[in-house]
C-alpha cells in the first residue's frame, strides 16, 4: 500500500532532477561535440526507463531460456521455472 506513493515520490524527483540537468547538458553540448560513448551514456540518462528495458529484458529473456532448458523432474512445472527466472533476474539487476 505505501510503495505506490514512494515510486511516484522518486520517479517526480527523478524527472525533477532530469529537467534540470538538461538545462547544463544544452550548454555543454553547444561548448564542444561528443564522442559516441558520451552521447549514447547521455541518451541513457535521457531515457532510463528504456535503457532498462533495452538491458534487462534481453538478460530475462536469457534465464529463462537457461531455467526451461535443464533437465528437470517430472514434477517440474512452468511457475517455477518463473519464479527462478524473477529470482535470477532481480539478482542479476541489482
Amino acid at each position: 500500500a505505501i510503495t505506490p506513493p514512494i515510486f511516484a515520490f522518486m520517479l517526480a524527483g527523478e524527472q525533477s532532477v532530469i529537467r534540470d540537468q538538461r538545462g547544463a547538458e544544452v550548454e555543454a553540448r553547444r561548448a564542444g561535440g561528443s564522442t559516441w560513448h558520451l552521447r549514447l551514456a547521455n541518451v541513457f540518462m535521457e531515457h532510463t526507463l528504456v535503457a532498462f528495458g533495452v538491458v534487462i529484458t534481453p538478460m530475462y529473456g536469457a534465464i529463462l531460456y537457461s531455467e526451461l532448458n535443464k533437465p528437470r523432474y517430472e514434477g517440474w512445472r512452468l511457475s517455477h521455472a518463473i519464479i527462478h527466472t524473477r529470482v535470477y533476474g532481480q539478482a542479476a539487476a541489482v
